[in-house]
C-alpha cells in the first residue's frame, strides 16, 4: 500500500468515525451579547417571535424586557454545546485556547 492509499483511508475512518477535529470559540463575548440583543428585537418586532400572555400575571412584561436574557441564555448554551465538542475533540488533540475570550 502506498502512502496515498493509507493517507486516504485514514482520512476515510476519521469521516466515517465523526471524528471533531475543530475547536469552537467566542472572541468578543460581549459584541456578540449586543448583536443577538439586536437580533433579537428585530424578531419581536417583525413578528417571527411572538410574546403570548398565558396566565395571570401583577406585572405587564414587555419584550424589551426578555432580549437581554434570552441573549445571556443563549450563549450559554453555545458556550455548554463548544465544551462539549471541545471534549470530543480533545480526545485527539489539546488546546489551551479558551472557549469565552471578553
Amino acid at each position: 500500500m502506498n502512502l496515498f492509499e493509507e493517507t486516504f483511508i485514514k482520512h476515510r475512518n476519521l469521516a466515517i468515525s465523526n471524528q471533531l477535529n475543530e475547536i469552537f470559540v467566542i472572541q468578543q463575548k460581549e459584541k456578540l451579547k449586543q448583536e443577538l440583543i439586536v437580533f433579537l428585537q428585530k424578531q419581536f418586532e417583525s413578528g417571527n417571535i411572538k410574546p403570548i400572555h398565558a396566565g395571570v400575571s401583577a406585572t405587564d412584561y414587555k419584550p424589551i424586557d426578555w432580549v437581554e436574557p434570552m441573549a445571556n441564555d443563549m450563549i450559554q448554551h453555545m458556550v455548554k454545546y463548544f465544551e462539549m465538542i471541545r471534549a470530543q475533540t480533545e480526545r485527539n488533540i489539546y488546546s489551551s485556547v479558551p472557549i469565552v475570550s471578553n
